[in-house]
């Protein structure tokens, strides 16, 4: 069983520094090991306990490992991070007397073989460390541990280029049984270097890891066996290459479709005659990320290859796929796992990292032995989420999205956030900070969040820019995503109660900042900084980027994306007690504010150019402006009746229109946020099952960031919103617009906040349940309610 713990468990208080953050146990690897050569190892070692304990162990690996405790899987790990941010997983077993056997296999996928983007990666390596037992008995290095490499493995595809090659496995050339000590060749592992959690390395050449280890930050993964899949489609092919080959009913074999599904369902044995090539297509009913099992006897000189897929294409070179639901003339693209039978009986095959999608292509070939397929299944595997949020309104299609929307943020919630789980695997601090604002309203676990601004902190690059995605070994720069991690921690000071965390990434905060005050011009006008300013997928703009965003460029978005942030670090700095500092982002901003109105504004559109000459705009200027909150007068209503009215104005897509949805709620306009809710409530009528990148064509059919209207709908329509850092007042504030009358039960750190109102002639009352030690205000009718714990009738 996998347990969290805060700190090392072999600290040192002794007043050598070189040793006092050494454990009492080596990194060790295989003796053939090399860094250019992909492998998969196993390392065993059983052992003797004299009575019934519970033992602590911590793990960790280089690139990864699955570990096995007497033939039973327990863990997976590590967590992703860096090197200084090296994270170790603890677990407790609970084990009686006797003889027992600890496996690990560990994986790795050199740089030749393009390892995946979002894993840093040193050389093959091993650790295991003991609490409460001699460290000759359990701990690598010590213990007589025993390693195997696992032949059979090969490197066959490419999923994609972020996310790494895949293994495929020979059944006749793997050691069956290793994890018990009955196959392979066995050798002593090699002694590497001690491990170590805090600031270590060479001593008089003695010892030297890049490693610096952390206790893991996150509970297991959940993982649980899906069922429900429909077999769709099964045919006899010529070639194992059927992605030229679009999917007729013509050339069904109908009969076969029951034995298909009952095998994918039902577990029951099928079997394949000698000398068949045949496809079958498996609609599993949702999206889910999984790691495919399979068991075959028999086959020998065959193959099972398992590929998936988000959707089929109808034009694959246009990235047309249509309807989500719908496979009839239609190409299969996918990535595959691939299982070649080694002709014994019951071999178990499973795959070394989870795949993605919503469909599967099975191809299976058989030579002269006929192929007994015992069971398919697939392990779903994501963040453990705890969804606690309730929704309810008069109009169902309203909240037909709901569902779709937690699907997409659960499916992009792993060891980290990512933005999608098919093609990157990689956290951006722009797709987070809109998936941890739909966290917020979802659950109370802060710990994935915590995570990703701990992480993102660790990013920090010498100019006191945060990369744009982190972990990854290939640093990449988007500086407008820095500024959207400000925005971060400013959520989840607002949202959870963790001062400390913010205090301790409130340096990195002011460094942001920094480098942006040494970008503004004698002008008062802000330079584009170094690097790739990304800002939305607008067709149009270059690589995303908005007019004059270019490196020293000079853009009415980005500097009212500058502008915004400030307004929430001078919050920032309030909340941490530093009224100079506040002070000092709001002179800055209202400075910057000064220049913007002087070259940006257009008092007859009535608007915020993208550019000095005054001859591009866009939504996302006014958005921002508007959240800004410094823009006064008239002018807030004049930016949104013109991008509400006017056909010259560059428009938000999914990712930039969660601060459109955002801004029609600071303004009032809820007319425009109930009609840009359209594109997510035809979602389902596409057969989306997740939330797409972009609108069609789309590269990612399973994109967080699309997520975003979940928030909106907890934040704009029931009006629920922290009031006080910490969440520790609550705002509600609703907007029905032509609904009757809406309810939900939202997420907070003491308890559940309810909500239902009721819209009688554009009055509403209702009713609202704070748990127990909050308090808050509502804004109903123009009037301001005082709100108590416990139950409020508002009539």
């Amino acid at each position: 069983m996998k347990v969290l713990i805060n700190e090392s468990p072999f600290h040192r208080k002794d007043s050598n520094v070189d040793t006092r953050n050494l454990w009492d146990a080596d990194w060790v690897t295989h003796p053939d090991a090399r860094k250019d050569r992909s492998a998969v190892y196993g390392y065993t070692l059983a052992f003797n306990i004299l009575k019934a304990q519970t033992i602590r162990i911590h793990v960790s690996a280089d690139q990864r490992y699955i570990l096995y405790v007497d033939g039973r899987r327990v863990g997976r790990g590590p967590e992703a991070g860096d090197f200084n941010n090296w994270f170790f997983e603890s677990y407790e077993l609970s084990l009686s007397a006797g003889s027992h056997r600890i496996a690990a296999e560990t994986w790795w996928i050199s740089e030749e073989d393009r390892p995946m983007v979002s894993r840093f990666f040193w050389q093959p390596a091993f650790l295991l460390a003991a609490e409460g037992v001699p460290s000759e008995m359990l701990n690598t290095g010590r213990a007589n541990w025993q390693c195997t490499e696992l032949g059979g493995y090969e490197i066959e595809q490419m999923a994609t280029w972020h996310t790494g090659s895949r293994f495929s496995i020979h059944g006749d050339k793997y050691p069956w049984n290793w994890e018990n000590g009955e196959t392979g060749v066995l050798k002593c592992p090699k002694v590497l270097f001690p491990a170590g959690s805090g600031t270590f390395g060479q001593l008089g050449g003695v010892f030297y890891s890049k490693w610096r280890l952390r206790p893991a930050q996150l509970p297991a993964q959940h993982e649980a066996y899906a069922s429900g899949f429909g077999v769709l489609h099964v045919e006899q092919v010529d070639t194992e290459d059927t992605s030229k080959q679009p999917v007729y009913r013509e050339n069904c074999i109908s009969e076969q479709i029951a034995k298909w599904d009952r095998l994918i369902n039902d577990g029951d044995s099928l079997i394949v005659p000698p000398h068949s090539r045949l496809r079958v297509i498996v609609d599993l009913n949702d999206y889910y990320c999984a790691y495919p099992e399979v068991r075959l006897s028999g086959g020998r000189g065959g193959k099972v290859k398992i590929s998936w897929a988000e959707s089929l294409y109808e034009d694959e070179s246009r990235g047309i796929k249509g309807h989500r639901s719908e496979i009839e003339g239609k190409i299969f693209t996918g990535t595959s796992d691939t299982y070649y039978p080694g002709g014994t009986e019951d071999e178990h095959y499973e795959s070394l990292w989870w795949m993605s999608g919503r469909f599967l292509e099975l191809y299976v070939e058989t030579a002269d032995q006929l192929l007994t397929i015992h069971s398919i299944r697939i392990l779903e595997t994501h963040y453990p989420f705890d969804l606690q949020q309730t929704l309810n309104c008069s109009d169902p299609n309203l909240l037909g999205f709901v569902p779709i929307a937690e699907r997409s943020l659960c499916m992009c919630a792993h060891e980290t956030y990512m933005d999608c789980p098919y093609y990157e695997q990689l956290m951006y601090a722009g797709d987070t900070r809109l998936e941890m604002l739909v966290t917020y309203t979802l659950t109370q676990d802060a710990r994935l969040p915590a995570k990703a601004i701990d992480i993102f902190d660790k990013s920090r690059m010498p100019s006191g820019l945060t990369q744009s995605r982190y972990p990854s070994y290939l640093t990449q720069c988007i500086p407008p995503f820095s500024l959207w991690y400000v925005a971060m921690v400013y959520d989840y000071a607002m949202w959870r109660n963790d001062p400390e965390m913010i205090t301790a990434v409130m340096p990195g905060v002011r460094g942001i900042l920094e480098h942006f005050r040494n970008l503004i011009g004698k002008d008062g006008l802000l330079r584009a900084a170094d690097g790739w300013n990304f800002s939305d997928w607008v067709p149009g703009w270059t690589c995303g980027m908005a007019p004059d965003s270019d490196t020293g460029g000079i853009s009415g978005l980005l500097c009212m994306q500058l502008i915004y942030t400030l307004s929430l670090a001078e919050k920032l700095e309030q909340m941490q007690g530093e009224p100079e500092l506040a002070k000092r982002n709001r002179r800055l901003m209202e400075s910057l504010r000064s220049a913007v109105l002087e070259h940006f504004w257009d008092e007859e559109r009535g608007m915020f150019s993208d550019n000095l000459d005054r001859s591009l705009w866009s939504e996302h200027t006014q958005c921002l402006a508007v959240l800004s909150e410094c823009f006064g007068g008239d002018r807030v209503g004049r930016m949104m009746d013109a991008i509400a009215s006017r056909t010259d104005v560059a428009r938000t897509t999914i990712y930039f229109s969660h601060y459109l949805l955002e801004a029609c709620g600071k303004a009032d306009r809820m007319d425009m946020f109930m009609q840009k809710l359209e594109f997510w409530n035809n979602l389902g009528n596409m057969g989306f099952k997740t939330t797409p990148e972009s609108p069609e064509p789309s590269r990612s059919d399973c994109h967080a960031w699309g997520s975003h209207p979940l928030y909106h709908i907890v934040t704009g329509i029931l009006g629920i919103r922290p009031d006080a850092p910490g969440f520790s007042r609550v705002l509600v504030h609703p907007h029905l617009c032509n609904l009757d009358w809406v309810s939900g039960r939202v997420p907070h750190q003491l308890g559940m906040i309810e909500a239902e109102f009721e819209n009688k002639g554009g009055r509403l009352s209702g009713r609202i349940v704070l748990p127990p030690g909050l308090t808050g205000t509502a804004s109903l009718n123009d009037d301001v309610i005082i709100l108590h714990e416990g139950d409020n009738r508002i009539d």
